[in-house]
């Protein structure tokens, strides 16, 4: 199984071949974030979890960046952002539903034998 940054790579190069503007843009910016990270003093080449800690910070960074666009009354570069987010949010493992959630406390409270919060509070 590839690594994640394998993967970013692979997917450049399907976005350059197909002349996909954004997802270029996009993949391109985040192997620069990643080669910065690695770079940086102290800095080591990045294993999956070390990617996706970079993925998260450029998610973060244009939320903040869509919050102030929107403030400033430029809609069309929040959409943009926005369109940015969802191409890195592939890359980041799938997030559980409230339901899904709701059932993993409910197995843990119930694998635990808690009745009430005194219960596991010891």
């Amino acid at each position: 199984m590839p690594t994640l940054k394998e993967r970013v790579d692979a997917d450049l190069k399907d976005a350059m071949r197909s002349k996909n503007e954004l997802t270029t843009s996009v993949l391109r910016m985040l192997k620069s974030a990643i080669k910065y990270k690695e770079v940086e003093p102290g800095g080591k080449p990045l294993d999956d979890k070390g990617v996706l800690q970079v993925i998260s910070t450029q998610i973060k960074q244009r939320r903040d960046s869509v919050e102030q666009f929107r403030a400033g009354g430029r809609p069309e570069l929040a959409d943009k952002e926005e369109r940015e987010i969802v191409l890195l949010q592939a890359y980041l493992p799938s997030q559980l539903t409230p339901e899904q959630l709701a059932a993993e406390v409910k197995a843990a409270i119930a694998g635990t034998g808690a009745k009430s919060p005194k219960t596991w509070a010891r």
